[in-house]
């Protein structure tokens, strides 16, 4: 008959009992998933999903998929709002009447 040993349970203080906030762990992007509206939601979802990848709880090909597609939704916030800052100094240099 095999020996079974038992194993000491050791007690933790509560101060140093860490607990996960899910609401706010990579686990929670299934129940609730983040809609990116700004760079500011892009910088945010990044950084979760890192922490995924790092816990393994998100394999690489999909975190290299959605890394590259935050990379995509990046660049094109950042033109649109070139292409607005332009569009209104155009405007305004071309409402100023000359000797301004």
């Amino acid at each position: 008959m095999a020996e079974t040993k038992q194993i000491e349970r050791l007690e933790v203080p509560k101060v140093l009992t860490l607990r996960r906030n899910t609401a706010n762990s990579p686990r929670s992007l299934k129940e609730k998933p983040i809609r990116v509206k700004n760079l500011r939601d892009a910088k945010k979802l990044l950084a979760r999903l890192l922490v995924a990848f790092q816990r393994q709880e998100l394999d690489g090909r999909k975190a290299k998929d959605l890394a590259y597609l935050l990379s995509v939704y990046v660049s094109i916030v950042k033109d649109s709002d070139l292409e607005e800052r332009l569009r209104i100094l155009e405007e305004r240099t071309r409402l100023r009447k000359p000797g301004e």
